[in-house]
């Protein structure tokens, strides 16, 4: 278990940088939906969409395969020049031609008048990217503390900067007592740019942050080896389709919503305004998935020539289940209280509520389908994990294009779900052929049973209260956590949820 541990402890420290910053900029929801109606609030969740495409054309499965060449080579060195070169030179040649197309790209979105947005958008991926694998190599020297300083500093100074233009900026320019502020926040402030700080601001860390990874930086070397260069883009470029497609998977509902529903313009925007602010109501799987990651990829591949490696991924398999179960209860019990982050009582922004519990069960099964497709990886099927991704994007494009006019954004997340669910099955079918695990599917199945019978249970009693809901979900919720908690541990053994020594992974 001693690795288990180790595992749940870079969990943990990359969870800091991931959950609590987060966290913290999940606060910045609530100065949103305030600060910005939902169509104009809309506007940066369709960009941030985009941006996530973006991201995967500019990334090109570098960070994994830096991963599974600095485990193969005695040089890693070496493997980090290659790779930071290969993501320099593409960066600058896509940044370069996106930029010369800001204009018609932004007129294609109906944006002809912002195109500057674009131009902020470019910069932050240019950033972000280069600092991708001096992050990579962190998180492979398992400096993971030094890894999440800088990933909440990045946070914090986003937070900050949103802070100063959205409310500090406007409350200095309306006090007359202030007045002799006036002209030097004027130097710096618009208020004509509106919904433009969201993303000024993330250009502003991600500039500072690279100039915390100098050090990083600095490693990189001439030493570089065109051989193995070849062979990464060649172990990469599958890796790039499933980076897409699972980009389709996330992405692309929030990009044709509100061009596939039967209203005005203005209506449709309000809508994706409406289902990424509940989208953000899912950012805490999202968060334990992401730190997870994190942790988990490179020490997949550490375990991976260890003689106990298929039961330590069972095993893992097992308690990232229970955590992502208890993460779905946690928002799902509480959802009367969560749901004031995105709004005071009434806000439009709860109509969209409803496809919470949606998202959240979404994403748990990406976390599965996470955990199952590490076989590829290590046994250097990529093109396997491509076709299965491509699958699910195929399936996500012909059920969003079908009931998205019908459903709206409750079709958006009932496609998620039933896409991951897919892409799990077909990913586990082909892993128990080729890198075959046994993993615990009856007591999975048990904790997943135990948890929809503790959520519609909750909803049942909070039908039949009748009182302020938001105190019912803080008693109720709280007494039927406490029921799931005490069975799963009960379950577990004496030792909670570190099992005793031989633990029968087949029961």
């Amino acid at each position: 278990m001693s690795t288990i541990k180790k595992l749940a402890n870079q969990t943990v420290i990359y969870g800091v940088s991931s959950i609590l910053g987060r966290i913290v900029n999940f606060l910045l929801v609530p100065l949103y939906v305030r600060v910005f109606a939902p169509a104009e609030y809309g506007v940066s969740v369709e960009i941030y969409a985009y941006f996530t495409f973006l991201n995967i054309l500019y990334t090109y499965g570098m960070e994994t395969t830096f991963f599974r060449f600095a485990n193969k080579s005695d040089n890693s060195r070496k493997v980090f020049s290659t790779s930071f070169f290969s993501l320099f030179v593409s960066t600058s040649i896509f940044s370069v031609v996106l930029f010369v197309l800001r204009n018609p790209v932004a007129s294609s979105l109906g944006y002809a008048d912002r195109e500057i947005y674009i131009t902020w958008v470019i910069l932050i991926l240019a950033f972000d990217t280069l600092a991708v694998i001096p992050f990579s190599a962190l998180r492979q020297a398992e400096k993971a503390v030094k890894f999440a300083i800088i990933k909440t500093a990045n946070i914090l100074i986003n937070v900050f900067f949103n802070l100063f233009f959205l409310i500090v900026c406007p409350l200095v320019l309306k006090n007359d007592q202030l007045a002799y502020l006036h002209n030097s926040i004027n130097m710096v402030y618009s208020p004509d740019i509106g919904i433009g700080y969201i993303f000024i601001s993330n250009l502003i860390a991600s500039a500072v942050t690279m100039l915390f990874l100098t050090k990083e930086f600095l490693a990189f070397t001439f030493e570089i080896d065109f051989s193995m260069l070849k062979k990464m883009l060649i172990y990469s470029a599958p890796l790039v389709v499933v980076g897409f497609a699972g980009m389709i998977n996330d992405s692309l509902d929030r990009t044709i919503l509100k061009h596939l529903l039967p209203y005005d313009q203005y209506h449709n925007e309000e809508i994706l305004g409406i289902y990424g602010a509940n989208l953000k109501l899912a950012i805490f799987m999202v968060l334990m998935i992401q730190a997870f990651r994190y942790a988990a990829e490179p020490f997949f591949f550490m375990q991976y020539k260890q003689s106990d490696a298929k039961q330590i991924y069972a095993s893992v398999m097992k308690y990232f289940v229970i955590a992502g179960l208890s993460v779905f209860l946690l928002v799902t019990l509480y959802i009367d209280i969560f749901k004031f982050f995105i709004g005071p009582s009434g806000s439009k922004y709860h109509e969209g509520l409803g496809v919470v519990p949606v998202l959240l069960m979404s994403y748990l099964v990406l976390g599965i389908y996470y955990n199952l497709s590490i076989w590829y990886k290590l046994e250097d099927r990529t093109g396997m994990g491509a076709i299965i991704a491509v699958i699910g994007a195929a399936l996500t494009i012909l059920l969003n294009i079908m009931f998205i006019p019908i459903w709206g954004y409750y079709a958006c997340a009932g496609t998620k779900l039933v896409c991951y669910i897919v892409m799990v099955v077909l990913s586990y079918m082909f892993a128990q052929r080729y890198y075959p695990v046994n993993y615990p599917l009856k007591l999975i199945g048990f904790y997943f049973i135990l948890a929809m019978v503790v959520y519609f249970a909750n909803l049942l009693v909070k039908n039949f209260i009748p009182a302020d809901k938001a105190i019912v979900s803080l008693i109720t919720g709280t007494f039927f956590m406490l029921i799931f908690a005490v069975i799963v541990v009960r379950k577990e053994g004496r030792g909670g949820l570190l099992p005793p020594a031989g633990y029968p992974f087949s029961n």
